[in-house]
This record gives C-alpha cells, sequence and structure tokens, in this order.
C-alpha cells in the first residue's frame, strides 16, 4: 500500500482531545489521507450534511455529543449507513449492545501507527470491491 494509493481517500477525525487529534491527523497525513478535523459530534454532523468522508474516526466520549450518539444519529438516516465508522477508545471495554452491528471496529487509544495503517488497508479493499 503506497500513500498515493490512498490520497483519494477523506477521513473525518472526530476527536475533542487537541493532542489525540494531532496524533491521528499526523500518521494520516503520514499515510497521505486528506484529513477534516472536527472537535465534536455536533462539529461533525455539521461537516456532514456538506460533504460525506471514505471514513470516520471518533473518540467516544465527547462533550455536546458522544462519538457513540453521532454514530446512531449516521446509521439513523439512510445516506450514511455506507460510510465505515471506527470508535476511538481508552477504554477497555465491549459496545453497548445497540452499538454492536453499527460501527464498523474500535480503534484503541493510544493508536499505534501500524495498526491505523492495517485499518487503512481494508478501506482500500472495501472501495475496490464495494
Amino acid at each position: 500500500m503506497t500513500n498515493q494509493s490512498l490520497n483519494c481517500y477523506e477521513i473525518l477525525v472526530v476527536e475533542d482531545s487537541p493532542a489525540n487529534r494531532l496524533v491521528l491527523v499526523h500518521f494520516l497525513k503520514r499515510l497521505g489521507m486528506r484529513v477534516v478535523e472536527c472537535k465534536n459530534g455536533v462539529e461533525a454532523l455539521d461537516y456532514l450534511k456538506r460533504q460525506i468522508p471514505d471514513l470516520v474516526l471518533s473518540d467516544r466520549m465527547m462533550p455536546e455529543m458522544t462519538g457513540d450518539d453521532l454514530l446512531r444519529a449516521l446509521r439513523a438516516k439512510g445516506e450514511y449507513k455506507h460510510i465505515p465508522f471506527y470508535l476511538v477508545t481508552a477504554l477497555d471495554e465491549a459496545l453497548p449492545e445497540d452499538l454492536g452491528g453499527l460501527a464498523t471496529g474500535l480503534l484503541f487509544k493510544p493508536v499505534q501507527f501500524d495498526v491505523l495503517k492495517d485499518l487503512l488497508s481494508k478501506l482500500q479493499n472495501f472501495k475496490r470491491t464495494g
């Protein structure tokens, strides 16, 4: 997987912690991704009214609107059901039962570059076959 093969993807990063957002954005840009940053779920929903990204990486615990609530809101709307959505968390616990089938997966903090790279290769395969 080369950076050139990934630079056509737009990733929405939803994270209230500036430090955690910086790490994700740095890793994604290092892989050649286009990145849009939002500080919470409310900002993300506003952005999604204008643009649909290829992937959403959202923190679970945020003020104003949690990542869990953002995921529920997106999956309730038909035009967003196809977007891969990973919840980013430091919690070592299972997702609430109603989120199990809605989230594409979990990404655990601290986010590791190689784990993120593997996740993005799945996105590349999904786009090729989807």
